[in-house]
Formats: C-alpha cells, sequence, structure tokens
C-alpha cells in the first residue's frame, strides 16, 4: 500500500477540490451519514480488507477522530474513496475491486462513529457525492448503568480474559498496544459493541473470527481492566443489545500502569 501518511500533505487539497466539485453537482441534495450510509456486515468486511492489505504499514488510530475530522469535515465521500482506491496497497494501487474499497471506506466511517444502516455504501462516484463527512452530533453522557466506569465485568471475568490474551493475543500485541492514548482515542465514547464485535472478529490473528462470544467478553473485561476501570458484581454480557447500550469511558479513570500477567 502506497503509505496514506505520505499522501497526507495533499488530502486537504484534495477535500477542498472534492468539496467544490461536489457543491457543483449535488444540486443541493445530500445524504447524511447519522442516516446509515453502509452495513455493518461491510465495515465489517473493510475490516478485513484494512488488515490483510493495510495494517502492516497504519494503525487504525492513524484514520481516527481528531485527524480525520480535521482533514475531511464537510468533504464528500467520493474524494476520500478516490484517494483509498489509488493508494492502496502500496505494491499495486487499484487493484482490488471497486467493492473492496467501498467496504474499506465503510470501515473507516464505523471506526469514526457512524452507525451502520440497512444499505451498502455505493462505490459509484455521483452516490458518493450525495454524502458529506459530518462529525457525529454529540450525545448525552452515558447513564451510571451505561458506562464502564460502574463495573460492567467481573474480576473472575477479566482474569480468565489475561489468561486467553496471553496463550492467544500476545504473540503478535503488546499489552501497552491495548492502553493509553492512542488506545483510548479509538474506542472513548463509543459503545462497548463497536469493541466487542472487533475483537470477535479479528482475534485471534491466526484465526479471525474463532471466538466465542464468551470468550470474547473475556478479553474485552481484561482491556478494560488494564485501561484502569473498575469491575463489578457481574460478568460482562455478550448480547449486542445490552453493549450497545454501555460507552467506553475512561475520563473518571486513570490506569496505573499495565498489567503484565
Amino acid at each position: 500500500m502506497r503509505g496514506l501518511r505520505s499522501g497526507v500533505l495533499a488530502l486537504g487539497i484534495v477535500a477542498h477540490l472534492m468539496a467544490a466539485r461536489s457543491g457543483q453537482a449535488q444540486n443541493g441534495a445530500t445524504r447524511s451519514l447519522a442516516s446509515g450510509v453502509f452495513t455493518d456486515e461491510q465495515a465489517t468486511r473493510g475490516d478485513r480488507t484494512f488488515r490483510e492489505v493495510c495494517a502492516a504499514c497504519h494503525a487504525t488510530s492513524e484514520f481516527a477522530r481528531a485527524g480525520f475530522f480535521a482533514t475531511w469535515n464537510g468533504a464528500s465521500l467520493d474524494g476520500l474513496f478516490a484517494l483509498i482506491r489509488t493508494t492502496m496497497p502500496q505494491d499495486e494501487p487499484g487493484r482490488l475491486p471497486a467493492a473492496s474499497y467501498a467496504d474499506v471506506l465503510a470501515y473507516l466511517l464505523r471506526l469514526n462513529g457512524f452507525p451502520a444502516g440497512p444499505g451498502e455504501l455505493p462505490w459509484d462516484t455521483d452516490g458518493l457525492r450525495q454524502i458529506r463527512v459530518e462529525p457525529p452530533a454529540a450525545t448525552p453522557g452515558p447513564s451510571p448503568a451505561g458506562s464502564t466506569l460502574n463495573g460492567v465485568y467481573s474480576t473472575s471475568q477479566a482474569t480468565a480474559g489475561r489468561d486467553r490474551y496471553a496463550l492467544q493475543c500476545q504473540g503478535c500485541h503488546t499489552v501497552a498496544s491495548h492502553t493509553g492514548p492512542g488506545f483510548v482515542n479509538v474506542w472513548n465514547g463509543r459503545p462497548l459493541w463497536d469493541l466487542f464485535d472487533y475483537i470477535m472478529g479479528s482475534m485471534p490473528k491466526s484465526e479471525p473470527g474463532s471466538l466465542t462470544p464468551e470468550e470474547t467478553a473475556q478479553l474485552l473485561a481484561y482491556l478494560l481492566k488494564i485501561n484502569g476501570l473498575p469491575a463489578g458484581p457481574g460478568d460482562l454480557p455478550t448480547d449486542a443489545a445490552t453493549l450497545k447500550a454501555i460507552r467506553f469511558q475512561t475520563a473518571a479513570a486513570r490506569p496505573s500502569g499495565p498489567e503484565t500477567r
């Protein structure tokens, strides 16, 4: 993949030209990202493609939150799609099917907190021009029951997750890679389901998607623990509805240092 890092200097120019062009073509009709312009299945495919094609050179944190919106806020998606398509993969840019580039774009949108919807993101220029990047609307602070600050996992569950992490994850990842600002900036404020779904679909690297929901919950409980979040009386659940109602939040809890065993 031709590094998107090297393309960052050109992003502002691309976004400017893209915005001007789409403004002429739209006739005032736009689609909101808040309405759900991609499906969860599409974003999951994009996650897989990103890991296979891009992750060797790039961390997801490079494309998340402040940096993403600083470059793309107000621009329509056709320019971002064109950038991805002309720079991936580095050894042969543009070799992937157009649908795969749309999948990666869907993954980046989900990574930045945009909701999935009933239909897949298109890959035609006209369709993408109708969709503009705007930061997700601010959400109210989580209720006591809906925050990771309030003990949403058990100590025994986190201990099981620690052992599973050592067995299935530590060969490719360090504990430090799942703590601190880089990790928190990607996940803070998002539904806990997003992180659960990411773990279950991408780990372990040798056999992605092989974890059971219970094993995934154990690993997630461990990640919450090493990020300084408190344990509670019960296990972290595995159902999507409950996990979507719990937000990853660390504002009132700071880790004293990563656990090493």
